[in-house]
């Protein structure tokens, strides 16, 4: 088992050193992979109570121009959407959102602080309500899939076949 980033992680499926991953994903799987869904959700801005955003319920992407964004660091599923949301719309340039490595509370901890903006997983945000506040986005709506991911031809190995057929199996009869 291994933590890295999506870009990696794909890599080491692709190239046969990981059997399987999980990987946060955008409409489409990397080439090359197969894939059943894990958790499908929305991407939100998180921001202090106090945060002059925080007043609404939605905004649209265009609204976070000028606020400090906080997401992971490139080469993740989630930045690679942001990124992509905010090139679409020309709002901001992705090399002035500053990263964070993986871990709730270090994600959370920017915009508690009213530093700034983080953009989340829904459930993330939602698990701080005394702390943060959740803010839809829309125009886009932003997503974040994960999948659970092994190489189209299938893992090499027999451990490996076993547990991708083992979590398809499981993902696939809980309804994802």
């Amino acid at each position: 088992m291994t933590e890295e980033t999506t870009d990696r992680l794909v890599d080491g499926v692709r190239t046969g050193r990981l059997d399987a991953a999980v990987i946060s994903v955008g409409e489409t799987v990397p080439e090359g992979l197969a894939s059943v869904v894990v958790d499908d959700q929305p991407l939100v801005a998180a921001v202090a109570p106090g945060h002059e955003l925080a007043v609404h319920t939605r905004v649209p992407l265009a609204a976070l121009r000028g606020h400090a964004l906080i997401s992971l660091p490139g080469g993740t599923g989630l930045r690679a959407r942001l990124d992509e949301a905010l090139r679409g719309g020309r709002l901001h340039p992705p090399d002035r959102v500053r990263g964070r490595r993986s871990g709730g509370s270090r994600r959370t901890r920017g915009p508690r602080a009213g530093v700034g903006v983080a953009i989340l997983p829904a459930v993330v945000a939602a698990a701080r309500p005394d702390r943060l506040r959740r803010v839809a986005l829309t125009r886009p709506d932003l997503r974040g899939r994960l999948v659970f991911a092994w190489r189209a031809g299938g893992p090499a190995g027999p451990a490996g076949r076993a547990l991708a057929g083992r979590a398809r199996a499981a993902l696939r009869s809980s309804g994802r």
